[in-house]
């Protein structure tokens, strides 16, 4: 009987260990996780399309056209489960952009290693209670992520003998991710510059097959809303995200700085790695790891770390920008970082010449493990753990949830559904709600409670598809809807800025709700950020 080597045994175990976190993690961010605002209108833009009409045209929505068109393809699941039903979906395509991740980092990784590369790259993303979060809720992180990873991949593969075929191949792909997040657009001239840089006879048609293949994509996903509604898909896809407030120069470097920070804390073990590689480097004299590299790694892992620089660069410059933004880049990031640290690993046991058929000694022998063991406390540490079970703290006092919020807006929904009958509308800017109940909310409030931009005149607020001031005064008076449901982020953001109304203008607001509704229910710490839930009834 053949035994399994001792160092492959050791892989098996740790990748087992790490598939099983990994699936916990999701599970638990799937079931426990905090409701976030964005999972209501992101999913409600996906039935729209599912029941055939348009982004931009139609309905307001600030994202590039794939993802409600990607999720209108499972909505049936969405309709059967929720909210859930989104998460379960969403979760999938973050797990399948982690697994490319772990073959991005076995593609750059010597011979060798590289299994222990791909193996550290899976659990620097499955193991992240963060970024599993972030794949897990209703966002474009996931989707977006799995294109830029699979796109990226597939040019690892431009040097072949079908290098031309897969080049196209990943400017579709790469094409695909700025339909999702327009961010990411940025990737297609670095990716065309690295195939023009390369002298490889094989690759003198792949700049061009993979121009072509973006750029057909490309006019494919934009073109026919341009052509329909120009000016109004250029506003919710560019314009509207240059638009937020901020107080100052100030305040908008303390954005930035906290940009840095929070993303620091949230892959502080990917940071880590990042630090030891470039330390490591630096005292050794050795910055480039892959000197005798067959396929031109170095000149590919250039790509990738300018890629992952020119995308932070692009976020960092928003007016507010957020650290969960980062998600998309993340398995790129990861998949260099594992391959570079298992190459710098395997100097510090073989200082020479790699030596391609030798079995891997104690210097690389639980790494793996040891990233796991690190990565698992990490995610233990998480603040994000205690938005599972804890709701806020009254002084000295944690308060425990009494169910989780998936829950809590499933039983919301229930009650909606059954009190709300079907062809009725439901007054609401809580689009998770209207989701888990199967019900339509008036046109204007399809971006939930970024809907409202009280300054603009009427015919701009119909042009884009939202309310300014008068519209959404005449709509809660006149509201084909029996039920009308406002949280804390209801009738209180003002758009394009993302600002607070005045609270003068909220109390205005809320006495014309008052004057036809009546009050019948209130659920506290409800959904995002945990705010109070109204519902009230239209009044005889």
């Amino acid at each position: 009987m053949r035994l399994i080597p001792l160092h492959r045994a050791s892989l098996i175990l740790t990748a087992l260990a790490a598939l099983v976190t990994g699936i916990l993690l999701a599970t638990a961010n799937l079931y426990l996780g905090e409701l976030n605002q964005d999972e209501g209108w992101y999913l409600y833009a996906s039935q729209r399309v599912s029941d055939g009409e348009l982004p931009y045209r139609d309905f307001a929505f600030s994202q590039g056209p794939v993802f409600p068109f990607v999720y209108a393809s499972v909505y049936s699941v969405v309709e059967k489960w929720g909210v859930g039903g989104g998460r379960v979906f969403t979760s999938t395509l973050g797990f399948l952009a982690t697994i490319l991740a772990a073959a991005l980092a076995a593609r750059l990784a010597p011979k060798p290693w590289k299994g222990e590369a791909a193996l550290i790259a899976f659990i620097l993303l499955s193991c992240n209670v963060y970024h599993s979060y972030f794949t897990t809720v209703v966002k474009t992180y996931s989707l977006c992520a799995l294109l830029i990873t699979g796109g990226l991949y597939l040019l690892a593969f431009s040097g072949g003998k079908r290098g031309t075929c897969v080049s196209a191949a990943s400017g579709v792909m790469l094409a695909l991710a700025s339909g999702v997040r327009l961010s990411s657009v940025v990737i297609l001239p670095a990716a065309v510059i690295y195939l023009l840089m390369d002298s490889s006879n094989s690759r003198k048609a792949a700049p061009w097959m993979f121009v072509l293949g973006s750029g057909l994509t490309l006019l494919a996903v934009f073109a026919p809303f341009l052509v329909m509604s120009g000016e109004t898909a250029r506003f919710w896809m560019l314009e509207y995200h240059t638009l937020r407030w901020t107080d100052g120069f100030m305040s908008s470097l303390i954005f930035k700085a906290g940009f840095i920070s929070r993303f620091v804390q949230a892959y502080f073990v990917a940071a880590g790695i990042g630090m030891f590689i470039l330390v490591r480097w630096w005292f050794t004299g050795r910055p480039q790891p892959f000197i005798d590299s067959p396929r031109n790694v170095r000149s590919f892992m250039v790509l990738l770390w300018g890629v992952a620089g020119i995308i932070t660069i692009v976020h960092i410059s928003a007016p507010f920008p957020y650290d969960d933004y980062q998600v998309i880049i993340m398995p790129v990031i990861s998949a260099a970082l594992a391959a570079g640290l298992v190459s710098v690993a395997a100097r510090m046991k073989l200082p020479q010449d790699l030596d391609e058929n030798s079995v891997n000694g104690s210097g690389m022998r639980g790494l793996g493990g040891f990233i796991l063991g690190i990565c698992v406390l990490a995610s233990f540490s998480s603040p994000l753990n205690q938005g599972w079970v804890v709701r806020d703290r009254d002084r000295i006092w944690w308060k425990i949830k009494d169910k989780p919020d998936l829950v809590q807006l499933r039983e919301a929904g229930a009650w909606i559904a059954g009190h709300v009958p079907q062809g009725n509308q439901l007054l609401t800017q809580d689009l998770y709600l209207a989701v888990e109940a199967g019900r339509a909310v008036p046109h204007g409030l399809d971006m939930g409670p970024f809907s409202y931009f009280p300054d603009w005149s009427r015919e701009k607020a119909e042009l884009y598809g939202v309310m300014n001031r008068g519209m959404l005064m005449e709509l809660i008076r006149t509201a084909d809807a029996p039920i009308a449901v406002f949280s804390g982020y209801s009738l209180s953001i003002r758009s394009p800025e993302i600002k607070e109304l005045p609270v003068g203008e909220q109390k205005e607001l809320w006495q014309i709700v008052n004057e036809r509704y009546e009050l019948v229910k209130t659920i506290p710490y409800f959904g995002h950020a945990g705010t109070e839930l109204k519902i009230l009834e239209v009044k005889p």
